[in-house]
């Protein structure tokens, strides 16, 4: 029987410690996004929401993507109310640029934030390459308005090792105004289209 080395489980103990770490923080995160969100809605009065997001997002990858910052316009006169994203490894490795993305993992959910719709799919996208997500607001029978989107983007490294682009955003969504416009950037995608 081989034994380990005292590093390598040190290591592996230390990867499973951080990659706990990193959901809590984005658990603590949607509560917070939660809590700030039921407090914005009691201030809005007769205000109409609608979804005036696409049926369909097509997201090209730009592997040379950072976040922070975001490049995508938020606030009360945009389509988009505010926005967080990150890119991390669980604190393995600075690399933090990927080879490619293996699987994409989007949530949308209503206004009170609870979840609506999504997928969860293995890819494997090169820098370039697009993706297209069919929002649920497609689904005729879906009486809820999505109000926030979950993307999560998990990726390698030239080393090997698993990379992270996560990101949260809120939409206004205010009936005249389209959430996302072409080159808006979020880390790794660039929102090339909709449909």
């Amino acid at each position: 029987e081989r034994l380990q080395h005292p590093y390598v489980s040190f290591l592996s103990n230390y990867s499973y410690g951080m990659s706990q770490l990193l959901w809590l923080i984005k658990n603590i995160l949607v509560a917070f996004s939660i809590a700030s969100s039921a407090v914005a809605v009691i201030g809005e009065e007769d205000d109409q929401f609608c979804e005036c997001s696409p049926s369909k997002f097509e997201w090209k990858m730009d592997f040379s993507g950072t976040c922070p910052p975001n490049l995508i316009s938020t606030g009360p006169l945009t389509g988009i109310r505010d926005v967080w994203c990150i890119i991390s490894s669980g604190g393995i490795n600075d690399n933090l640029v990927p080879v490619k993305v293996v699987n994409v993992h989007i949530q949308e959910m209503n206004r009170n934030l609870e979840i609506i719709g999504g997928l969860s799919t293995d890819v494997n996208l090169q820098d370039g390459d697009s993706f297209v997500y069919e929002s649920i607001a497609s689904d005729p029978t879906e009486t809820d308005v999505v109000g926030a989107m979950q993307m999560e983007l998990v990726g390698e490294n030239s080393e090997g090792i698993t990379v992270y682009n996560e990101s949260i955003l809120r939409y206004t969504n205010k009936c005249t105004i389209y959430p996302f416009i072409e080159g808006d950037i979020l880390g790794w995608s660039i929102f090339t289209n909709l449909g």
